[in-house]
């Protein structure tokens, strides 16, 4: 399929098993070594010298602040194993040969996916679950996607497919002669102090990717970055920022790009409703397959459709800048010990709410018993950490669930595509941010702070509420009604949200629900294929096939999402 781009390591125990599955794979399969054999179904993968079998994603060195060289990345993985990749920014991921087997490896937040599996005498590593699912007739996990319907991402280190396993940061693994062993990486290096980190990390960047572009929202986040680059270098930088002309973000975003002298440029998405339902059905199966089906297309679509449009230029995203602000905070008692009742109440009012698939889609029985187990492993996420107080467990499951899952799936799929800048996965930044009290980030003081210290001129530019960085910096009175205003309109919303189901519209998502609902894309669904999953109830789908029932954005992408994963796995073998 068009823009998928996969890549497999089978490792078995008998050398005649990997020659008869090398020939089943034919032109796609390359025997390595005896016991190995790689199939590649896509370009997108670079090969270097030995012992570096497969690299995806370009590889900065923090210390010298420099693109490295396939030779480099090979010369550094021979000398150093494991211990090359402490020094190395997000994203990659990396496979080479070593200590008698075939390593794979990704960087230290663990944003860049690879997927693992141990099977009877043979054991696989690929960069997306069903790569493996189809070479080995692997079936769907209806645990995974019991957790995807709950909380629209996989939990942990699920995947759509029975038996194969996200790699979690800090996690390695050897392939040997059919056996997989998953190892500690050693801890990502941290070279900066934590007042220098943001702009050590983004000038880290900058260095290896001098004319890099700027994803420029209206926001605290790529506001950050821009504050952490000289102001001599924003000048005839590009700055581009999605949505209309007249949208409050999009006329913050230009008086940001204004200050900097940038080259700003507005992607309008409203385009995409000029697509036929032919062209819109291949961009909604192409999302779902370049997110090894762990997210929601509808979602997905637009953003995908606006960055086929760009040119593959180095960019700067503001990804987990969320985590130096602590967006997720509002009402929560930050220094409180973690305890199973505080987790409890963020996964029934935030982490199953937020996203979750009518109930009315699934069997009771087997909906009550995935909630039941989604909470327990929540649960045990949330307050599982050993952190000293509420705050910090609620930012490392933030870092290690949300971004890895959601963020990292997104990422992931964009790898080799073009170069992804992400200062704020640097690991002198999440130092920081774990040296940084919750109290301190909470309300979005210590991002106005950091904003405000880096360049007063962005300080003073007014976000769309109206406030300014150096305001909400500052405190007072007008800033604390302003925070206690916004709280209470997000209360009143989940409230809402909670009574009556509704969806969290992410952007684009509405754009492209309204699109597959014109395109009649949801009686399109192969219903029977589905009611073999054993999870649906029959009157839900006879619903569907009557055309009755109108699904919401997170119900009716987790039905087309189920579909187009259903068709990969019958169409072939091939990964």
């Amino acid at each position: 399929m068009s823009g998928v781009i996969d890549l497999l390591i089978a490792s078995f125990r008998e050398p005649s098993a990997a020659a008869a599955f090398a020939a089943r794979l034919g032109d796609h399969a390359t025997i390595f070594d005896q016991h190995t054999v790689v199939a590649r179904s896509a370009g997108g993968w670079a090969e270097g010298p030995t012992p570096l079998m497969a690299a995806q994603g370009d590889v900065v060195d923090r210390r010298r602040a420099a693109l490295l060289t396939l030779g480099a990345i090979s010369a550094a993985l021979a000398s150093q194993g494991d211990s090359a990749l402490t020094d190395w920014s997000p994203p990659f991921r990396v496979a080479w040969t070593g200590n008698g087997g075939v390593n794979a490896a990704a960087d230290s937040a663990g944003l860049a996916n690879w997927f693992h599996w141990q099977g009877d005498g043979v054991a696989a590593v690929a960069a997306s679950a069903t790569a493996i699912a189809r070479a080995f007739g692997l079936a769907p996990d209806t645990r995974a996607l019991g957790g995807l319907a709950l909380t629209g991402a996989m939990i942990n280190d699920d995947s759509a497919i029975a038996g194969v396993h996200k790699l979690l940061s800090g996690t390695g693994v050897r392939l040997t002669a059919g056996q997989r062993e998953l190892r500690a990486l050693p801890p990502a290096s941290v070279l900066s102090a934590p007042g220098e980190a943001l702009a050590a990390a983004t000038q880290r960047l900058l260095a290896a990717y001098p004319t890099a572009e700027v994803e420029l929202s209206g926001g605290w986040d790529s506001r950050m970055i821009l504050a952490a680059i000289p102001s001599a270098a924003r000048k005839g930088r590009t700055g581009f920022t999605i949505g209309s002309a007249e949208a409050p973000d999009v006329i913050v975003a230009r008086r940001l790009a204004a200050a900097g002298q940038m080259v700003h440029e507005i992607v309008d998405p409203a385009r995409i409703a000029a697509l036929g339902p032919e062209s819109f059905a291949a961009l909604l199966a192409t999302a779902a397959a370049r997110d090894d089906y762990a997210s929601n297309p509808l979602d997905r679509a637009v953003l995908n459709f606006v960055n086929a449009a760009r040119p593959p230029a180095p960019r700067f995203s503001g990804q987990n800048g969320e985590i130096l602000r602590g967006f997720y905070y509002p009402g929560q008692p930050l220094t409180s010990a973690p305890s199973a009742a505080l987790a409890r109440r963020v996964i029934d009012w935030r982490i199953i709410a937020n996203d979750v698939v009518s109930p009315t889609l699934f069997r009771p029985d087997w909906l009550d018993t995935m909630r039941a187990d989604a909470v327990s492993r929540l649960e045990g996420l949330l307050v599982g950490g050993g952190d000293g107080d509420w705050g910090a467990a609620l930012d490392r499951y933030y870092l290690e669930q949300r971004m890895q899952r959601w963020c990292g799936t997104s990422v992931s799929a964009a790898l080799g595509m073009r170069p992804i800048l992400l200062p704020f996965f640097d690991a002198d930044v999440l130092a920081l941010a774990r040296a940084t009290p919750a109290a301190e980030k909470a309300g979005s003081r210590f991002a106005a702070a950091t904003i405000t210290r880096l360049d007063a001129e962005l300080g003073a530019i007014a976000l769309d509420s109206g406030l300014t960085p150096a305001a909400v910096a500052a405190g007072g009175i007008a800033n604390r009604l302003a925070q206690a205003r916004k709280f209470a309109a997000k209360a009143a919303a989940k409230v809402q949200q909670k009574l009556f189901t509704r969806d969290r519209a992410s952007f684009g998502s509405a754009t492209s629900l309204g699109l597959a609902r014109s395109h009649g894309l949801f009686s399109a669904i192969d219903l029977h294929r589905l009611s073999g999953l054993g999870i649906f109830a029959d009157s839900a789908l006879e619903g569907f096939a009557r055309g009755t029932t109108l699904p919401s954005r997170a119900t009716g992408g987790f039905m087309l999402n189920c579909h187009y994963l259903l068709e990969r796995l019958d169409n072939g073998t091939t990964p």
